[in-house]
């Protein structure tokens, strides 16, 4: 079971295909539920398995939300994708303090929330991989690639150089 964060448009998407095209049961986030319901229909039409899940990572109780609903309907996970994400397209000094510090909740403690939780899903499956795409949000995900932090049982792998080859056309 694979579980993709920000799957509604661009690299989600693209890992989304990617995912459920190698035959992986797909979990689909992001807040647009409209975008993932296409995603999933134009996978489902492929004959491939995809759900999807309408979640806003903004909010503090959503990961562990998610990460219930997708353990309750799979009984496992053997792949985290945390790729949801954003960044402001105004300098940072032009920056307001909440876009600030929602840009950080979304980056940065929404991913790490959904690495924690879904740590002890993965071991009890026999282990699992976390992906973390970097893109334009290098300096915020930074904080997720720490080897010290890595648990056993689990690998977490940068997908800023993936980034590109996904999000070509198919």
């Amino acid at each position: 079971v694979t579980l993709v964060t920000g799957a509604s448009s661009g690299i989600g998407a693209a890992a989304s295909r990617l995912f459920a095209r190698r035959g992986d049961r797909l979990v689909v986030t992001a807040r647009r539920a409209e975008r993932l319901e296409a995603l999933v229909a134009d996978l489902r039409r492929e004959g491939l398995d995809a759900v999807c899940i309408e979640a806003d990572l903004t909010r503090s109780d959503a990961p562990d939300e998610l990460l219930a609903r997708v353990e309750n309907r799979h009984g496992r996970l053997d792949v985290l994708v945390n790729n949801a994400g954003f960044g402001a397209q105004v300098r940072y000094e032009a920056m307001e303090r909440g876009d600030v510090e929602l840009m950080f909740r979304v980056n940065v403690l929404a991913p790490m929330a959904l690495a924690r939780r879904a740590i002890p899903i993965m071991r009890r499956a026999g282990g699992g991989v976390q992906l973390s795409s970097s893109g334009n949000f290098a300096y915020n995900k930074a904080a997720l690639q720490r080897p010290d932090l890595v648990p056993p049982g689990t690998r977490t792998v940068n997908m800023s150089l993936l980034g590109q080859a996904l999000a070509a056309p198919d």
